[in-house]
């Protein structure tokens, strides 16, 4: 490799190191913005005539991604999105030398050095922060003067030449200028700042409760005459269902539908808890054989301790071999419908099962469609008495029952010298929803919950409840207005003005260069000038051969 910089590269270094870059970079590729040509030729990407070596694109991927580990590259869908910002980077460039505008490689040089940052575009579509715009170059010593050697050394470890780097760079440059054009049109206006102010400062604290229908669902036991009738009702949509899931009924292996009461004891527990759980489960054993079939599903509502099946009377669905752990699955099959176990124990307590039914093959056709209308009808009926139970609950309150009485009964401390029972993820308690945004939901994980900090902003006064069930998804909720913070014109001073001004134009900007940015790549690819390659998108897997990216 030449000696390519000088000992100190202060100013007048500076421009010796781009003058010979400016000089090799004319003798090997004919000028600047030569479209990323390179020695190693195969093409990775173009943008109409314009290629994009393999050799360039590793050295875009290798910036942007720097630092992130190889095994979360895929995860990242790194290769896509680095071929989309070189893309986008030469769509930008294709219009700012429309517009007349040029960045020299001596300029981009000149740029790197004094910054001591490299550019690298981000694709828009980009999501987390593993890609970034800007990297710091880290080319000055501890005395603050630009060291030749790391210089080289960063160039080389992007395996580029001098050219190269600075024909890549005056494109980054002419782009951002591109940017910055886009940028410039951006204004933000008073109001909108005003309402910027008013989501920030307007904050409320409520409480609220959440009907889940799925909760009421599994609490019931329709009969067979009840599924007959609904066939009957709903003979189209039950008819349309059987024949989009006809498979799943057909050439079954063998399974069983089994319900369970289980009392918990871990299998580290000492003598006298597995005693006690043991004395629990004996209790219930003449109860549960001499019961009926809804006496069962009773039993296992008011005593089993798993959660998931508890409510839904042990109703554990249909299984096949295997699935449940050894000696609950050798039990369960060794059953006929409508016999009962002994006690059996597993790793997660004492059980007591009961077979509801057998099945393999081809299920009948009768059979097929009494499942299908178990499952509608109690998604109908589930949400019918999530909505009746939130009605029933708003009415209490109106009538001057507390909110904390309600979170009492609905969530009760556990008596002493009992096992606190778990209750089941989507049962009904009163949460509280602390300093919410007016265009935020009360719940991370709760898409709908929105419309439930909607209604409360629509309220008048602290205290004052929903006039009636919130719908929120599929859930129905009501909701009392604790607290709420109020915007006021005293609170908007200008140091507030101007902070929020400058927030909302950066957000505005960055809209807009997406916005046109995504426009370009739209227009090139209805004119057929954008093509990526295959194997530039492919992940290498441990066998040498290749998966294609996203």
């Amino acid at each position: 490799m030449f000696d390519r910089f000088s000992s100190q590269l202060q100013s007048a270094g500076i421009f010796l190191l781009v003058g010979i870059l400016v000089l090799v970079f004319a003798s090997q590729f004919g000028g600047p913005q030569a479209g990323g040509c390179s020695t190693d030729v195969k093409p990775a990407l173009s943008v109409g005539p314009t290629n994009v070596t393999v050799g360039s694109f590793q050295a875009v991927l290798a910036l942007g991604y720097n630092g992130t580990p190889a095994e979360r590259l895929e995860a990242a869908d790194a290769r896509k999105h680095a071929a989309n910002g070189i893309v986008e980077r030469m769509l930008l460039v294709e219009e700012a030398q429309r517009l007349g505008m040029d960045v020299s490689p001596d300029d981009a040089m000149r740029a790197v050095l004094r910054a001591d940052e490299v550019r690298v575009t981000t694709s828009v579509d980009r999501t987390d922060n593993l890609y970034g715009d800007v990297r710091q170059g880290g080319f000055r010593g501890a005395d603050g003067a630009i060291d030749r050697d790391r210089i080289e050394g960063f160039i080389d470890s992007l395996r580029r030449t001098d050219a190269e780097f600075a024909a890549w760079q005056a494109d980054e440059l002419l782009a951002e200028r591109m940017r910055d054009v886009v940028r410039s049109r951006v204004a933000v206006a008073p109001g909108e700042v005003w309402d910027a102010f008013v989501a920030e400062t307007e904050k409320a604290t409520f409480r609220y409760v959440r009907f889940r229908p799925s909760y009421y669902a599994d609490q019931l036991e329709p009969t067979v005459a009840e599924l007959d009738a609904f066939i009957a009702s709903h003979a189209q949509q039950v008819n349309d269902e059987f024949a989009a899931n006809r498979t799943q009924y057909e050439d079954l292996e063998e399974q069983v539908r089994a319900r369970h009461i289980l009392i918990k004891v871990e299998e580290t527990a000492d003598d006298a808890a597995k005693a006690a759980a043991r004395a629990r489960i004996d209790a219930l054993l003449g109860q549960a054989r001499a019961a009926d079939a809804a006496g069962f599903a009773a039993l296992a509502r008011q005593h089993s301790e798993d959660t998931g099946s508890g409510r839904k009377g042990g109703d554990l669905g249909w299984n096949p071999r295997g699935r449940m752990v050894p000696p609950f699955d050798e039990a369960q099959f060794a059953l006929q419908p409508g016999q009962t176990s002994a006690v059996v124990q597993s790793q997660f307590g004492f059980h007591i099962i009961r077979v509801v039914g057998r099945r393999q093959g081809d299920v009948a056709e009768v059979d097929a469609k009494r499942d299908i209308a178990e499952r509608l009808l109690r998604a109908e009926r589930g949400r019918a008495e999530a909505e009746r139970a939130a009605a029933a609950l708003l009415a209490r309150l109106a009538g001057g029952t507390s909110i904390d009485d309600v979170a009492a009964e609905l969530s009760p401390e556990p008596v002493e010298g009992q096992p606190a029972r778990e209750l089941a993820e989507d049962a009904p308690k009163v949460e509280t929803a602390s300093e919410v945004g007016a265009a935020e939901a009360p719940s991370y994980d709760w898409s709908a919950g929105s419309a439930v900090t909607a209604a409360m902003f629509g309220l008048a006064n602290e205290g004052d409840l929903v006039s009636a069930p919130i719908r929120a998804g599929d859930d129905f909720v009501v909701a009392r207005l604790d607290t709420r913070a109020r915007a006021t014109e005293e609170a908007f001073t200008a140091e507030v003005r101007t902070r929020l001004a400058a927030t909302l134009l950066t957000s505005k900007q960055r809209e807009a260069v997406a916005t046109y940015t995504r426009a370009l790549r739209a227009r090139a690819e209805r004119e057929g000038r954008v093509t990526i390659d295959p194997s530039t998108l492919a992940y290498p897997d441990l066998t040498g051969t290749s998966r294609s990216g996203g």
